[in-house]
């Protein structure tokens, strides 16, 4: 008996979570999540948000059912993203990386894909996702400019306009 996309998936799980966060923390960007793997979050918040954003994610995209609401588990990891401001396309890459991840995971060795269609519903789940979270990122950006504006009037004296 074949194992479901879902079954492989779950034995995948490990790889596919180191990779990932990989991606997530970016090229170069590594120095907010330095340190020991698994910090708390008071000892390394950066680590520990990508950690768990990256699992909660990844629960999320394989659930078989229905799945939960998703704007709670993007929702810190786009803060964050919004936070290191860097353009909505390169800080939301790391969801269309894990395209790339599973196809890496989920190909035979001869080149050959066994859950095609499985795959195509994953890919839409990922789709979903980036627009999610692509919302999310511009209402952080929002609201980081609504705070910088506000300290800026704050610091010259000026009322709010």
């Amino acid at each position: 008996m074949q194992l479901s996309i879902y079954d492989v998936l779950e034995e995948k799980k490990p790889g596919i979570l180191k990779r990932w966060r990989q991606a997530i923390a970016g090229r170069g960007e590594t120095e907010p999540f330095a340190g020991a793997p698994g910090g708390s979050r008071f000892t390394n918040p950066a680590r520990h948000t990508v950690e768990q954003a990256a699992a909660d994610i990844f629960a999320w995209l394989t659930e078989r059912e229905s799945p939960a609401e998703l704007k709670p588990v993007l929702r810190d990891i786009c803060q964050l993203k919004a936070v290191q401001d860097a353009a909505p396309g390169q800080a939301l890459a790391f969801i269309f990386e894990l395209k790339d991840i599973l196809d890496a995971e989920l190909t035979n060795s001869d080149g050959s894909m066994t859950w095609s269609a499985e795959v195509r519903k994953i890919e839409r789940r990922i789709d979903e996702i980036m627009l999610t979270a692509f919302d999310l990122y511009a209402e952080q950006q929002r609201r980081i400019s609504d705070i910088r504006l506000a300290e800026m009037k704050r610091a010259r004296g000026r009322e709010a306009v």
